[in-house]
């Protein structure tokens, strides 16, 4: 696969990471070394943006009839890039360890980053303040649900969170609170991601980095769990499915066949072609192994 794709990108200090991620998912199954993470199904056909959107208001996106939209009250605006992406698996998951809509943040912004998988970094525009301002944002949307077919419409939404209670100072990362932070999550969320979720290798997530490298890693990995037979789709279709911030098909093309590399250096059973007219996807292995 990788030859496919042409890899002739540098070998970066990334790659490094993804050559050693990649040995330790060889090695060791994600269940085994307590590394299995789950994410809703509702969230793996679209996605969120990959870069601050034009509206801070309401984002859609598309696949087939499938559609998704988020919303965000104003003055907060539309979660986006890759730390939603991450607290996203880790809010699912927690959902269904504890099978609760409440939700512990951990003791300190610090160690719930580090939880989360964000390596914490400090300063006026570090990753403190990134995060909290993109979780504020994430578990502040709304998201709503909507398949449109010619004689039928069916539409849910979701309020993300019935309530937040964050003790989080970007300045003082380390500082423990009395309380703790949480998250309660409405019954309709909670209910919608712990509805039939994709498993996920959480180290796969940790080590892409770039918002359309995770969002492709789920999404194939999802395919893969229902795919029968070959199947091609276009570009103008996956660019409406996740690529909302690219200035025109040839440039989604070019990221999405760089960012293959990565994903099927550490998903190697992953069988998927870039071709001119699109990506064709041959039935393949989930990533994690289902249970018997």
């Amino acid at each position: 696969m990788a030859d496919r794709l042409r890899m002739t990108e540098k070998f970066t200090n990334l790659d490094k990471i993804i050559a050693h991620e990649a040995w330790a998912i060889e090695s060791e199954e994600a269940r085994q070394v307590g590394q299995l993470t789950f994410l809703a199904k509702l969230l793996v056909q679209c996605t969120l943006p990959h870069r601050e959107p034009d509206s801070q208001q309401e984002y859609e996106r598309s696949n087939g009839f499938y559609k998704l939209s988020i919303t965000a009250p104003s003055g907060i605006g539309i979660p986006w890039g890759r730390y939603p992406r991450l607290l996203l698996p880790w809010l699912t998951t927690e959902a269904l360890r504890t099978r609760s809509r409440h939700i512990a943040l951990g003791r300190s912004l610090s160690s719930f980053m580090l939880d989360v998988g964000v390596q914490p970094a400090g300063g006026p525009r570090g990753a403190f303040s990134r995060f909290k301002d993109q979780a504020v944002r994430l578990f502040s949307a709304t998201v709503m649900t909507r398949f449109e077919q010619p004689n039928e419409i069916r539409a849910v939404r979701y309020d993300i969170a019935r309530e937040i209670h964050l003790w989080w100072k970007p300045s003082d990362p380390q500082q423990v609170a009395l309380l703790g932070s949480f998250v309660e999550l409405t019954s309709d969320f909670y209910a919608a991601i712990i509805e039939h979720p994709v498993p996920l290798d959480r180290r796969a997530l940790r080590a892409l980095l770039a918002p359309l490298a995770i969002d492709l890693y789920a999404w194939l990995t999802f395919r893969m769990s229902y795919l029968r037979s070959s199947t091609s789709i276009p570009w103008p279709l996956l660019a409406f499915q996740f690529g909302s911030s690219y200035s025109s098909t040839k440039h989604f093309r070019s990221a999405v066949s760089k960012h293959l590399v990565r994903v099927t250096r550490l998903y190697p059973d992953l069988r998927v072609e870039v071709r001119r007219h699109g990506l064709v996807l041959h039935p393949s292995p989930t990533h994690v192994r289902r249970l018997p």
